[in-house]
């Protein structure tokens, strides 16, 4: 199974359902899409995203001290790969709420995560019910046999 490290606390609104775009500079190659993987909350805490979020949100962000770091947190599906130039955000956006209009088929809240230059768009996420701990990587990387199978484990069970 393939991993994507997420900054904390961004992993962590993926895996409670907040969060249904992960915003990335590459694309995701097509032969992903439909594709399950791991979820792994990496060691940083953003404390300027997590401020932001709060304060443009109002959702109770958790600290550092509330959210596993360095562990696979969740699993979902890369549904679709969103292009900012599709959604009129140019090049090198930094900002967090963009003013995109929500296009048939996609979540009614991802206009406010989605920022670009690349989305994914997730479907199918399901909470572990426990952190694995483990190392992560950066770009999409492949879980060591006994994570995943920890992982798997957890799965079972569990409905999204």
């Amino acid at each position: 199974m393939r991993a994507l490290t997420i900054w904390q606390p961004q992993a962590w609104a993926i895996a409670e359902g907040h969060k249904p775009v992960e915003n990335r500079t590459w694309p995701l190659p097509s032969r992903y899409i439909g594709e399950t993987f791991a979820i792994h909350a990496g060691k940083t805490y953003d404390v300027p995203w997590s401020e932001m979020v709060r304060g443009a949100l109002d959702l109770d962000v958790p600290s550092k001290n509330e959210v596993p770091l360095g562990a696979v947190i969740a699993v979902a599906t890369f549904a679709q790969l969103l292009e900012g130039e599709s959604f009129g955000i140019p090049p090198g956006n930094r900002m967090f709420i963009v003013n995109v209009p929500v296009s048939q088929g996609l979540p009614e809240n991802f206009d406010v995560w989605f920022s670009g230059p690349y989305g994914f768009l997730l479907s199918d996420v399901r909470k572990l019910r426990e952190p694995v701990f483990c190392k992560g990587a950066q770009g999409l990387w492949t879980l060591p046999v006994d994570i995943e199978k920890a992982v798997m484990r957890q799965l079972k069970g569990v409905s999204t």
